[in-house]
C-alpha cells in the first residue's frame, strides 16, 4: 500500500495529502501501532487514543522513556528499540523531532507516520524518510469515522 500517490496530493515542503480511502486501507491493513509520548495516566490523549486502538484489536506499544509501561504493555524508551515491526507510529509529543522519528520509522518498514493533532509539523519529513504522513488528525477519530463498526 502506498499513501498519498494519487496525482496532485503533494503539499508543500514535502508533506503527502493523504485522502479518506488511503486512511481506511492503512488502518485496516494495520496490525501495530507504536504510539510516541503515549503516558500511564489515564484521562489524556495519549492514554485515552491508545485505549481505544488496543480496543479495536491493534498491537499497542508503548514509547516513553519516562514510563515502564502503559495500558498493560512494557514501554520501550524509543523507536529504535522496537524489536517487532509496527505498521503506524502514532506521535503525541513535540519532544522528539520528527526527522529523527521519520529515520527510525524508515529504517523499521513503517507503513505511515501519523501526527495527532498539536504536533508540530516538521518541514519535509516525509521528504526526509519516504514515509508518508497523516497530520492534523486524530486517529481515533478517523477509525471511528471511516470504519465504525468493521472488525480489524
Amino acid at each position: 500500500m502506498q499513501l498519498g500517490t494519487e496525482r496532485g496530493k503533494r503539499q508543500t515542503k514535502g508533506e503527502i495529502r493523504v485522502t479518506s480511502e488511503e486512511i481506511s486501507d492503512l488502518l485496516r491493513n494495520a496490525n501495530t501501532v507504536a504510539v510516541v509520548g503515549l503516558t500511564d495516566r489515564p484521562g489524556t490523549a495519549s492514554y485515552d487514543v491508545g485505549s481505544y486502538i488496543q480496543s479495536q484489536g491493534y498491537d499497542l506499544i508503548p514509547v516513553n522513556p519516562t514510563i515502564q509501561s502503559s495500558l498493560g504493555h512494557k514501554a520501550v524508551p524509543s523507536l529504535d528499540a522496537v524489536s517487532q515491526n509496527v505498521d503506524v507510529v502514532d506521535v503525541f509529543t513535540n519532544r522528539i523531532p520528527l526527522d529523527e522519528i521519520g529515520r527510525m520509522a524508515a529504517s523499521k518498514g513503517v507503513k505511515a507516520i501519523w501526527l495527532q493533532p498539536g504536533v508540530t509539523i516538521g518541514e519535509g519529513v516525509n521528504a526526509t524518510s519516504g514515509v508518508p504522513v497523516v497530520q492534523g488528525k486524530c486517529i481515533m477519530r478517523e477509525h471511528r469515522r471511516l470504519l465504525a463498526g468493521e472488525e480489524i
